[in-house]
């Protein structure tokens, strides 16, 4: 198990969001926007795509 930033928090709390839209979890976890994940813009433009 990873070390806790703050122990006072869970291990998925964010800690810091970067200026780019990537974010630091409480356990070291890293996040990066979805707009650059490809599998999730390919089904957000397949379901804009259906609705029309």
């Amino acid at each position: 198990m990873a070390e806790l930033h703050d122990a006072s928090l869970p291990a998925g709390h964010l800690i810091t969001v970067r200026k780019d839209g990537s974010a630091l979890l409480n356990d070291g976890g890293e996040l990066t926007p979805a707009a650059q994940n490809p599998w999730y813009v390919l089904a957000t433009v397949y379901v804009e795509y259906d609705d029309l």
